[in-house]
């Protein structure tokens, strides 16, 4: 019998050291994901350093929206998740789509104090993103808007990087909530080079063929996370309005090289300008199907906001027709960030 508390003695004692060293160093940590505003005891916003545990050698930078901590009836409290266009790219966080919402709330409710929390950051994938509802469950909002899905290749623990396993990758979030465990993957951690890029730091596949199992992956990837982010604000009662994916289709050519996306792209050149519209965003949605490069999400993962959005109750913004037909250049100021008539067309749709 004592041979056999010994066993279990010696089983349990590591673990409870483990569980003690892990409360202790709690209560110094310094990333959780909310903090106090230094000098106003009443208000709280999101820590600038709590993404840091997604990435190595860089830590997207949230908006700096500091909201009460106990929220009143008459504050309208909205929060925004996403990639950088969410984050408002290359503008200011004041010039993105949320700040735009919040402002034709205020002018339509005059009477009511709408707080806008911008959640949109730098390459997040629908991973982290799902990573944060709890904490935007704990911040008691009265709408979540959601515009996201051109991460899931090249963003953090994206289909493109090694960590490809959807199951992988939730169970390595699942340790990240541990302070000990977040200490330690620093410590064995490679060095990062710093002449790489965030792209190249986290990549393993550039190059991402049409329908090919890396494809696939970022696709399966999406819904799931979708699915668990989607279903959590159902489940807490909060509206959602979710937007599809738009980006540079005319001016835009493939970023990569593929015969398929090249033919399809010069096609789409040539009726548009022979003013066929319609044949011309044919051929240009096929480019980008076919650009190897991935920074722009396929129409896939569109068809999954249709029918998730519908699902879960969740209002689909659907701002494909407002950009789809009108690929102009002042629409966007790159492959798929908005100019800022892009992001106030978002905020109205």
């Amino acid at each position: 019998m004592r041979t056999v508390l010994f066993k279990i003695a010696a089983i349990a004692l590591p673990l409870v050291l483990l569980v003690a060293a892990e409360g202790i160093v709690r209560i110094f940590e310094h990333e959780r994901f909310l903090i106090p505003v230094p000098g106003e005891s009443k208000y709280q916003t999101v820590n600038p350093v709590y993404a840091g545990r997604y990435f190595r050698g860089f830590i997207p930078q949230p908006a700096y929206n500091p909201f009460l901590r106990q929220k009143p009836d008459e504050v309208f409290r909205v929060i925004a998740l996403g990639g950088s266009s969410t984050a408002g790219y290359p503008y200011s966080f004041n010039s993105g789509f949320p700040e735009r919402v919040a402002a034709g709330l205020r002018a339509i409710y005059p009477t009511r104090q709408v707080e806008v929390i911008n959640l949109g950051m730098t390459a997040l994938s629908s991973h982290v993103i799902r990573d944060f509802v709890p904490h935007v469950l704990r911040m008691q909002p009265d709408a979540v808007l959601i515009y996201a899905g051109h991460n899931e290749y090249y963003g953090a623990y994206g289909a493109g990087g090694i960590n490809r396993s959807r199951v992988l990758t939730r169970t390595l979030f699942w340790f990240k909530r541990s302070v000990l465990f977040r200490k330690l993957e620093r410590l064995i951690a490679p060095p990062v080079q710093s002449n790489r890029t965030m792209m190249a730091q986290s990549t393993t596949d550039v190059s991402i063929a049409f329908e090919g199992p890396v494809y696939q992956a970022g696709v399966e990837n999406f819904e799931t996370n979708l699915i668990a982010i989607l279903g959590g604000f159902e489940k807490a009662g909060i509206p959602t309005y979710v937007g599809t994916l738009v980006s540079n289709l005319l001016s835009q050519p493939p970023l990569g090289v593929d015969s398929v996306a090249n033919a399809a792209w010069i096609r789409g050149q040539e009726h548009w300008t022979a003013g066929d519209t319609a044949a011309a965003m044919v051929s240009l949605v096929q480019a980008k199907e076919h650009d190897p490069i991935r920074f722009r999400a396929p129409e896939v993962m569109n068809q999954i906001l249709y029918r998730l959005s519908e699902r879960h109750s969740a209002v689909l913004v659907d701002l494909v027709p407002h950009f789809g037909p009108d690929v102009r250049d002042s629409l966007f100021t790159d492959h798929l960030h908005p100019t800022a008539l892009g992001y106030d067309r978002m905020a109205r749709v």
